[in-house]
């Protein structure tokens, strides 16, 4: 329907039907009420911009820049974190699991802030370490994840741990392939 024929049927120019728009009844003409829409949706998206949470840092490897892949990497591989933020803010991490920030948004005690231009080692878990794992028919039980769940029927071997890969592994946990569907489909999840 054409504005004017709109408007004629529909006199709502001037009208305050829209709550989130001051200066109603200086909107007379459609191209007025263009305008407004225009500059609301503007400053709609200024305050989205201002208001939404920061970007997360992008990991990348240090040396070449690129993404980070994840999976095994050789010793001495150095990371970075590019904060995307242009306006800046702190980069918090963990090594050990937990968010960063807690509920309510404190820091979690374990959490490092990173500093532009250092480079920090960590050791998440070294070679020979002693591992469980399980390479179920099915999904284990749900509390697998908790503290104080009795792993002692899962295997123990050396990290690195992996499966299905010819080399790079103290311990391939499925060098055979077992449960599988057929040669080409893959394996169900295996459990550390």
């Amino acid at each position: 329907m054409p504005a004017a024929r709109h408007f004629k049927k529909y006199p709502i120019l001037g009208a305050g039907f829209f709550a989130g728009m001051t200066g109603r009844a200086d909107r007379d003409t459609y191209r007025k009420e263009v305008d407004a829409m225009k500059l609301w949706i503007s400053d709609r998206l200024d305050w989205i911009d201002q208001a939404a949470p920061l970007r997360p840092p992008v990991v990348v490897n240090a040396t070449t820049g690129l993404p980070a892949p994840g999976g095994n990497v050789a010793a001495g591989y150095q990371l970075a974190f590019e904060n995307p933020n242009t306006s800046g803010g702190s980069v918090l991490y963990t090594i050990d699991g937990p968010d960063p920030r807690q509920a309510g948004g404190t820091q979690d005690p374990a959490a490092v802030t990173a500093t532009a231009r250092t480079v920090s080692s960590a050791s998440l878990f070294a070679a020979g370490s002693t591992w469980k794992w399980l390479l179920p028919a099915a999904a284990p039980d749900p509390a697998w994840k908790n503290e104080v769940f009795d792993d002692s029927t899962w295997t123990t071997n050396a990290a690195p741990l992996g499966y299905g890969e010819a080399s790079g592994l103290t311990t391939n946990i499925s060098p055979t392939a077992p449960s599988y569907a057929s040669s080409t489909s893959e394996p169900g999840p295996a459990y550390f």
